[in-house]
């Protein structure tokens, strides 16, 4: 599986208080998660999904798709970008995870099953 691109959003949303807490992911898949406010990430379970880079989806990307969805081409899939599209929502990534008290370490393993 493709390492997550740097500069990607990773998220988690509070099952009880929809509260997120986001970080951006380093060039070598780490990252700390940061709620609104800089208070501390509490307990509980999240729903976790992944954004990436800005520049990962470009307008262009888009376009292109479009043209030859259009045309009738081949590639008639709309860009997924650099991972699976089900992890870029909290809905429909299907991933969770409990934060404890103290550090925590969450690897995400974004698999295709596809």
């Amino acid at each position: 599986s493709n390492p997550v691109p740097a500069d990607s959003t990773i998220m988690f949303v509070h099952d009880e208080t929809s509260l997120p807490a986001t970080g951006q992911i380093a060039a070598d898949g780490t990252y700390t998660l940061m709620m609104e406010g800089g208070d501390q990430v509490p307990a509980g379970k999240y729903t976790i999904s992944v954004s990436p880079p800005s520049s990962e989806i470009s307008e262009e990307t888009n376009m292109d798709a479009y043209k030859s969805m259009m045309e009738g081409g081949a590639e008639a899939t709309a860009p997924t970008g650099p991972f699976p599209e089900k992890y870029q929502a909290a809905e429909t990534s299907g991933v969770t995870f409990e934060v404890k008290e103290g550090p925590n370490t969450f690897d995400l393993d974004m698999k295709d099953e596809a």
